[in-house]
């Protein structure tokens, strides 16, 4: 970017920094694809005024399925156990095979362009997503938005490791250079599909420098259950679809274990953690550097689990992201709404510390707070426009939150994606 201008200021009637107080009536300055400052003036430049709006960084959704986009509601019902769930993903997924056959890859690129396009007009400008051994890579190669895919292992019999591995292998070599931002990792489903075998293979994946590694666990009773005892629902489920090998379980077996391998890794996810014991939370706390809880509001109240307890998690140091999990458990991938569902179960968490929890939260589990999710000069120049029709003059990440405004712009390296209209 040497020896380049400016080429677009914008003025907002708030500017959100996220690690700054809010600008009323603040400017936006871009040089090439980057921020080059934000501020109360213009420094005597033509800026173009987007009116009542708040300008902040595009939102990071550190967790999804695209793979799902194409269903128009989730499987199964509110409230079922996450095994009965399972069971219908499974079904779900080999009904698909069987009808399109031939057509199956195709079905499933357009299933993951089109989740895409749904992120980018929430406000999305970067996702962490799980790809399937059937997801054509392709199938991501046009996304403006920024993309962190990971290699999804499933799989507990040894025999069949090789052939999982190599997925995994072939997607880290995959190499997307127009893309900016495009990164592979690994993620091993949960302990109910991953022998600890498996997982310390993955870890080995991710250490030679892919990342980051990314994992369901403690996402219900019934798992517990599973690794305590090996009993339960989940290895009825298992033995019905013919996937029970007991070899791959060690009586006793608790998450804590699986933290272990996870902070081996650089950076990596603990998708949903809804039953991790109290030295589990711990060790979240001693390790929140290098592990990411990544909760997803909507999915979680979806299957009734117990209210996430975020003002106690945030208050103890636990690194929080946010995630919308896939349209199999959710209604839609609209990151917007689920930042609001997150701030109405939540009035004793402060709306800009949600704001913050769905940009630089994100940005910093994928150890890219250098590079986006904040407005700083030198930062990518990643940042959306969301109406806010209210006249609160006090609080705009609350406005933001407790309105119904609009995403209505959004910018991804210094160029409009979505752009504002005016």
């Amino acid at each position: 970017m040497l020896g380049e201008k400016v080429s677009t200021i914008l003025r907002a009637r708030w500017v959100l920094p996220i690690l700054k107080p809010p600008v009323s009536g603040g400017y936006v300055a871009i040089r090439g694809s980057e921020i080059e400052y934000v501020d109360t003036k213009p420094y005597g430049r033509p800026a173009r005024d987007l009116g009542n709006v708040a300008i902040l960084p595009g939102f990071i959704n550190a967790h999804t399925h695209l793979e799902f986009s194409d269903l128009t509601a989730p499987l199964g019902s509110p409230g079922q156990p996450l095994p009965a769930w399972i069971r219908l993903v499974v079904g779900h997924r080999r009904a698909q095979a069987a009808a399109l056959r031939e057509d199956l890859a195709s079905h499933r690129e357009n299933a993951v362009r089109q989740g895409i396009q749904e992120s980018l007009a929430s406000g999305v400008v970067s996702l962490c997503e799980i790809a399937t051994r059937d997801t054509p890579f392709g199938a991501y190669d046009s996304s403006p938005v920024s993309l962190c895919v990971c290699a999804e292992l499933l799989g507990l019999d040894p025999a069949k490791m090789p052939e999982i591995l190599s997925f995994a292998e072939r997607l880290i070599d995959f190499e997307l250079d127009q893309l900016p931002g495009w990164a592979s990792g690994v993620s091993p489903h949960a302990p109910y599909t991953v022998s600890l075998k498996l997982m310390q293979k993955a870890v080995e994946l991710a250490q030679s420098g892919c990342g980051p590694l990314v994992m369901h666990l403690a996402e219900s009773q019934e798992e517990l259950e599973l690794l305590a005892n090996q009993s339960g629902p989940f290895r009825e489920l298992l033995e019905s679809v013919g996937a029970w090998f007991p070899e791959a379980f060690c009586p006793g077996t608790r998450p804590l274990e699986y933290l272990l391998e996870l902070t081996k890794v650089w950076r990596s996810y603990v998708i949903h953690g809804n039953y991790l014991a109290g030295d589990e939370l711990d060790f979240l706390v001693h390790n929140n550097e290098r592990l990411t809880l990544v909760h997803c509001p909507r999915t979680h109240a979806y299957f009734a689990h117990p209210r996430f307890p975020l003002a106690e998690y945030l208050k103890r140091g636990i690194s929080i992201a946010i995630g919308t999990d896939s349209r199999a458990s959710n209604p839609d991938l609209d990151f917007m709404a689920e930042l609001r569902f997150l701030a109405a179960l939540n009035p004793d968490v402060a709306p800009s510390d949600i704001l913050y929890l769905g940009t630089y939260a994100g940005a910093k589990a994928r150890g890219l707070e250098e590079v986006m999710g904040s407005l700083v000069r030198g930062k990518s120049a990643d940042l959306i426009a969301i109406e806010i029709p209210g006249r609160n003059q006090k609080d705009p990440a609350e406005e933001i939150l407790g309105g119904e405004g609009r995403v209505i712009g959004v910018m991804i390296g210094g160029q409009w994606i979505i752009e504002p209209p005016g």
